[in-house]
């Protein structure tokens, strides 16, 4: 839940600065709450598999891997539809970060609403 509004927090600040290194340490912030959330992602994961721990973990895997890869070319789709709307530098990336903004926040609503309804 911090991690999810960590990551947030760091990639929509990173967006309203114009210093590269601030904004570099921003992201590293942001990819730090991704990672707190990690133990939590692969702790579920042991106590729902039981005896096929190693399946789920493959697949795990494997929907992260895929997801990562399919991001990565729609973003760059989306950056070069924004360019053939006349948007040049920051204006065509910063829309495309926001999306990831409100990705995070979801997770961390759903993510709270699910630790407040225990």
């Amino acid at each position: 839940m911090v991690g999810a509004r960590l990551a947030a927090s760091g990639l929509l600040a990173s967006l309203f600065t114009g210093n590269t290194v601030l904004s570099s340490i921003l992201v590293a912030i942001a990819c730090f709450g991704l990672h707190l959330q990690l133990p939590a992602w692969w702790a579920s994961g042991t106590q729902i598999s039981g005896k096929h721990v190693g399946a789920l973990f493959g697949l795990m895997n494997m929907i992260g891997n895929g997801g990562a890869a399919i991001l990565q070319t729609l973003f760059g789709h989306f950056v070069e539809i924004m360019k053939s709307w006349g948007y040049t530098g920051r204006a065509g990336w910063d829309p495309g970060i926001y999306i990831y903004v409100a990705v995070a926040l979801l997770g961390w609503h759903y993510g709270a609403r699910s630790i407040l309804k225990r």
